[in-house]
């Protein structure tokens, strides 16, 4: 080493060396399923990049004071520390954190803007060089992540294009920043492709984040039909998508590129469509509230159907090397699709219970679609996918986190209690008391995955015969038993992370450093579903720490119970050994608050005027 700046390369390079280890991984834990590696593959899995080189690369980074004017070299190793806790299993996604990922962006675009990233290179070097297009590359990854902040998590940008004049990066042979032209070259289409998009996104956040002038319906729906007509010209569908791969690598990097693109810009508008249901909600507008659950239950359905052939078998689609990137996306779709099915599921349960006190005779047919609806549709489908997150839980840290409290949450809904009794007795306007056995019917046809199925062009039947049917089609006997060896590895992360007072504060800067299990491997369990040692198919072996159970149904339900007693609802409860302790928070029900996002009041029929959205 002869300089200092060299700690910032080196830290880098060990990020790189981590995620690119990361990448050989696949969501396939039973042997025999996926088709045999080859012998560079498996030679790079028998010598594992642990976790523990991220602390490492961390400590070359804190040689550096990042809250000063940085080298650009810095910079870079900031970035990538930043994707890296974006992607790595063991840090969950964005989102997943306590705000560690608006406050590291924050830092990181406040960076970029010290050391000049945001003006256009060319304007002060006339020649064009590779650092110039490398310079543009960064700056558009920023504005990506501020894009990707305020429309999948709702937090308000920070870049505006008022203040940077930075040019989108241009291809060409000789200013290539890699040896693979055709990968540099589709990167650069993909930039601005993506580029061209989010400015479509960004009109809609901008609208529905303005905390001082609410928007009218008509204005959020004016800017939505665009974005629905790119995903109609431009995608069709997500199946649509999945056709076999090639093998051709660049093919597969654009397809997973166009995948995340399709998934994260539904993942903008099933909130903004969810809280136009709940704004008309308030207004007690029935047919409103139909029409925008129709357009959600349509969006998320083409994600749902989809989620656990992407999740398990996304190599029979774009080859190896892509779960690392996929998953996260897919876990933040699903965070999100229970919320409705939630929804539906509440308010259908509070109709069956309100008719059922009326003793109407009258009103049997209705209970007994309400029971076929909520038994066979929506209970055993949520439980699918359950089952899709607990498979990858022994890796995935936000997979196991939404399993724990969506478990929860499914097992209130099935088995009758107190807790939910007192949750559907409550008297609030209920629009699918206004709803017709008709309405209804062709809900369910909406929400039913297996009839969606059935019904696909013969292209989408294409694509779903390439991989074993799941039980997300079937009839579910899925039954959860917590896995102990899974919930004390991650309990061990807790306590060892907890255990570093200083951990707390270099999280709030945005410099975190890595986790690291006690012996210093990458010993996350892979399968959820059986009792190992906790061997991976690397050969890291696992090790658990202390012995902290997750909580029951009976303990969590009559915890809140006694809560209620006492006033504490709003209250968080927590102490050692409770793993779960307020799964309402875990799951977003308090992002999904009727107060986040207001809208003007006018009259929904004269919106039905305004234009048609098929």
């Amino acid at each position: 080493m002869e300089k200092r700046l060299d700690f910032a390369i080196i830290g880098t390079l060990l990020v790189v060396l981590r995620l690119s280890y990361l990448s050989l991984l696949t969501n396939v834990f039973k042997e025999g399923v996926s088709p045999p590696r080859s012998k560079e593959d498996s030679y790079l899995l028998k010598h594992p990049v642990d976790m523990d080189i991220v602390s490492v690369a961390q400590l070359c980074l804190n040689q550096f004071k990042l809250l000063r004017r940085s080298a650009l070299c810095i910079f870079q190793c900031a970035l990538i520390m930043k994707e890296y806790h974006k992607y790595a299993p063991e840090d969950g996604c964005d989102g997943c954190g306590d705000g560690d990922s608006q406050i590291f962006t924050g830092m990181l675009i406040q960076m970029a803007m010290s050391i000049g990233i945001n003006r256009e290179p060319s304007k002060f070097d006339q020649a064009m060089s590779k650092q110039s297009n490398l310079w543009r590359k960064i700056w558009y990854r920023l504005v990506s992540a501020d894009n990707f902040q305020a429309f999948i998590l709702g937090n308000p940008p920070l870049i505006s294009s008022k203040y940077y004049d930075t040019e989108l990066p241009s291809f060409s042979y000789e200013n290539s920043n890699i040896e693979d032209t055709g990968l540099e070259k589709e990167v650069i289409q993909f930039i601005k492709y993506r580029f061209e998009l989010d400015k479509l996104l960004r009109e809609v956040t901008s609208l529905v984040l303005d905390m001082k002038k609410p928007p009218f319906v008509s204005e959020v729906m004016q800017k939505l039909a665009p974005i629905h007509e790119h995903l109609r010209t431009e995608f069709k569908s997500l199946s649509h998508l999945m056709t076999p791969t090639n093998g051709d690598h660049i093919d597969n990097v654009r397809k997973v590129k166009r995948i995340i693109a399709y998934c994260e810009t539904v993942s903008l508008l099933h909130p903004v469509y969810y809280h136009l249901l709940l704004h008309y909600d308030h207004l007690q507008n029935a047919a409103a509230c139909k029409f925008f659950l129709e357009k959600v239950v349509s969006l998320v359905m083409g994600v749902i159907t989809n989620f656990t052939e992407l999740l398990k078998y996304s190599y029979k689609f774009v080859g190896y090397g892509f779960d690392l990137q996929l998953t996260p996306v897919l876990e933040t779709g699903m965070h999100k699709t229970f919320q409705i099915q939630y929804a539906v599921c509440g308010r259908l349960l509070s109709l069956k219970k309100t008719l059922s006190q009326k003793n109407d005779d009258n009103d049997k047919e209705m209970i007994e679609f309400i029971d076929k609806f909520v038994k066979k549709i929506i209970i055993p489908k949520a439980e699918c996918y359950l089952e899709g997150l607990i498979s990858i839980s022994g890796r995935y840290f936000y997979a196991w986190r939404m399993s724990k409290a969506h478990n929860i949450l499914i097992r209130l809904f099935k088995e009758p209690s107190e807790l939910l009794d007192v949750y559907l007795s409550h008297t609030n306007y209920n629009f699918f008391s206004q709803l017709s056995k008709t309405d209804m019917e062709y809900i369910a046809d909406l929400m039913n995955t297996k009839k969606i199925v059935d019904n696909q062009t013969e292209h989408d039947n294409e694509a779903n015969s390439r991989t074993p049917q799941s039980t997300l089609y079937s009839n579910s006997t899925f039954n959860y038993e917590p896995n102990k060896e899974i919930d004390n590895f991650w309990a061990d992360v807790f306590l060892r992370v907890s255990a570093d007072p200083g951990r707390t504060e270099r999280r709030q800067l945005g410099i975190d450093d890595g986790l690291t299990t006690g012996n210093g491997t990458d010993s996350t369990p892979t399968s959820a579903t059986t009792n190992t040692t906790g061997a991976d198919s690397n050969g890291s072996n696992g090790k658990t720490g202390a012995n902290i159970p997750s909580p029951s149904l009976t303990s969590v339900t009559s915890t809140v119970n006694s809560d209620v007693e006492n006033g504490k609802v709003g209250e968080k409860n927590g102490g050692d050994g409770d793993i779960v302790s307020d799964p309402l928070n875990d799951i977003g029900f308090d992002d999904y608050s009727t107060n986040l996002w207001r809208f003007n009041e006018e009259n929904f029929d004269d919106y039905f005027g305004l234009t048609n959205f098929n």
